[in-house]
């Protein structure tokens, strides 16, 4: 078992192993297994994107690990810009909590990215891509102008009321 940020236990466990309990067990069995043993785990994986979801209140990334397992990766938005460059093929690893596992699934809740891989075939030395986030100097420097509109938005709508309440109470 790995610690990670000396507060996330990474099991050893492999989503295999996990979906495995499936073909091994009747259902019943398998889900008080999957439940007691599996729900909650913080694991490591990685895999090639296949695709991307947008959801309300997190972002998934679906992939194969290399035992060919679905990997549904949930980041919790707002997303990291690393994670928001991420795009199909693109081969990553992450660190996520298991939230569920069926049969050739498993969905990983609070995901965080370890890495972007190279997309060359894999080795013992297999090496670290480097994340370029573009740098925009004309956004960075204009970051005070969406804040200051929302400050005077913000600022218009206690305006107004307060002016409804005053025409109210008057």
């Amino acid at each position: 078992m790995k610690v990670m940020d000396n507060t996330i236990r990474i099991t050893h466990i492999k989503p295999v192993q996990m979906t495995d309990v499936f073909f091994n067990n009747t259902p019943i069995f398998a889900e008080e297994i999957k439940d007691k043993h599996h729900i909650g785990l913080w694991i490591q994986v990685s895999g090639i994107i296949k695709s991307v979801s947008l959801g309300g209140s997190f972002t998934t990334f679906y992939f194969d690990d290399s035992d060919g397992i679905c990997i549904g990766a949930n980041f919790d938005k707002p997303i990291d810009n690393e994670v928001s460059l991420l795009n199909k093929n693109m081969e990553i690893e992450v660190v996520g909590q298991v939230f569920n596992v069926a049969e050739k699934l498993v969905i990983l809740d609070h995901c965080k990215l370890v890495r972007v891989l190279d997309k060359k075939p894999m080795s013992d030395e297999t090496k670290e891509a480097k994340v370029v986030l573009p740098h925009n100097k004309e956004k960075d420097d204009k970051w005070w102008e969406k804040t200051w509109v929302q400050l005077i938005t913000f600022l218009s709508a206690i305006i107004g009321i307060f002016g409804t309440l005053y025409a109210i109470f008057k």
